[in-house]
This record gives structure tokens, C-alpha cells and sequence, in this order.
């Protein structure tokens, strides 16, 4: 009697210990930093990768903040990684990893006030105008350097800036811009010029300590593309966002 007491006793601890693991995994989290401005492409991406993570059990958290300060709280390890990002990231972090499947087109656009108009070709076309850009858009930074631009802190400074001829020239990514530029109703001033200056991949970081979730991930996000599956989750995404704007 005393024998079967104890197997039981140790057998339901154990028992106990396996159902608390399982629930741990079933309802594991992953902290992930990203700008801390409202932004069609960032809801985009945040809804495209909440979906491919719950396929994985696991629960996405945003954690915002001013671009510089969430790109180096992801290096550091200090959260799990980063939403999205150019390749451009890749020249001053150390430690997050790129999950090799993009999860956006980035157009990179020029905008201006309609009577300003001016034909777009390349970088080098915007040398003689006084241009700005966001702060921690690295992509836009890094190209733009030779250009000396102003360096402005929220898409909706930008377009005030622009609207009131303090600079003659934004660039700024497509979707957002068409987003602060209604939200603001400045959208019969100001003007998207064509051709885009760049159109570049954005692609989901991870820090490097957690090397079985990127392979993983990266796994699951090669046969989405493949199966077309994530194509059309993208652009599910992108136009329930474009359905909400103002």
C-alpha cells in the first residue's frame, strides 16, 4: 500500500510539471519593438506576422518606440527582435538575424507640393532641393547622406514642413505617406512624384539567441511564399488597412 502511495505521489507531480509545459508553449510570447508612430506598412506587417506566429503557438507583443532606440533595444537583446526592416540595418547592428522571406515591397517615394512638381530620376535628381526625411528610417538616412536633408521626427512634422515650404521635398515610403497626408488633409497640396526613388524588400528580424524559433520561422515563411499563401495574406492586410484610411 505504501509502495503504490508513493509511485502515485511521484507520478503526480510529474504529471502536473508536463501539463504546466504544455501550457507554457501553447501560450509563449514573443516581444517584438517597432516605430512608435501610427503607420499603414508597420499595421500591415504587425497583422502579417501576428498571423504567422499563431501558427506557431505563439503570441506577437509590440513594443514601441522612436526608430533608433527599438532598433538597438533589439540588437542588445533586450526584446526579441524587430518588425520590419531594410537590409540597410544590416551595416550597423550585430546580433538580429533576417528571416530570409520578405514581408513587404517598400516603395520609397518623393513627395511635394503640387505647383513644385519636378521630374524624379534617382537620388541624384533631388540635390538641388532641400529635402527631408524621418529620423531612424535607415534605408532613407543612408541614401540620402550626400543630400544633407533636414532630419524631422514624425511623418506629420515632415508634411507641415513641406506644406508651409520650409523644405521642398519629402521622402518617405508610399503607404505611410498616403496615410499622414489625408490624416492630415493636406492630400489635394501635396503630391506623390513618380517614378518611386527605390523600391526595397522589408524583411522580420530576430536576435540571434533565438536560432530554433528563426529556423523554424524562416521554414514556415519559405512555404507560405511558396504556396502563394503569404502573398495573399500580405494584400488582405494591405487592404483592410486601405479601406480605413480617413
Amino acid at each position: 500500500m505504501l509502495k503504490s502511495s508513493l509511485i502515485i505521489f511521484i507520478i503526480m507531480p510529474l504529471s502536473l510539471l508536463s501539463m504546466t509545459q504544455t501550457a507554457t508553449a501553447q501560450t509563449s510570447t514573443i516581444n517584438i519593438t517597432t516605430f512608435d508612430q501610427a503607420a499603414p506598412r508597420l499595421s500591415v506587417s504587425e497583422m502579417v506576422m501576428r498571423e504567422i506566429y499563431s501558427r506557431l503557438n505563439i503570441e506577437l507583443q509590440l513594443s514601441k518606440h522612436p526608430g533608433n532606440r527599438a532598433l538597438s533595444l533589439a540588437d542588445e537583446g533586450r526584446v526579441d527582435g524587430d518588425l520590419i526592416r531594410t537590409t540597410a540595418v544590416e551595416d550597423i547592428t550585430h546580433n538580429l538575424i533576417r528571416i530570409p522571406t520578405p514581408i513587404a515591397q517598400i516603395k520609397h517615394v518623393v513627395y511635394t507640393k503640387k505647383e513644385r512638381s519636378f521630374e524624379v530620376k534617382g537620388w541624384g535628381s533631388l540635390k538641388p532641393y532641400k529635402i527631408g526625411i524621418i529620423r531612424g528610417v535607415k534605408i532613407i538616412e543612408e541614401r540620402s547622406k550626400s543630400l544633407h536633408p533636414a532630419i524631422i521626427s514624425s511623418p506629420k512634422s515632415l508634411y507641415k514642413m513641406l506644406y508651409l515650404e520650409r523644405i521642398n521635398a519629402a521622402v518617405f515610403t508610399e503607404l505611410d505617406g498616403l496615410f499622414t497626408l489625408k490624416a492630415l488633409n493636406l492630400h489635394h497640396e501635396i503630391i506623390k512624384l513618380s517614378p518611386p526613388l527605390e523600391i526595397t524588400p522589408g524583411y522580420h528580424y530576430l536576435h540571434r539567441k533565438h536560432a530554433v524559433l528563426i529556423e523554424k520561422l524562416s521554414t514556415l515563411m519559405q512555404e507560405m511564399e511558396a504556396s502563394g499563401e503569404l502573398q495573399a495574406l500580405i494584400e488582405k492586410s494591405e487592404n483592410m488597412i486601405i479601406d480605413s484610411l480617413p
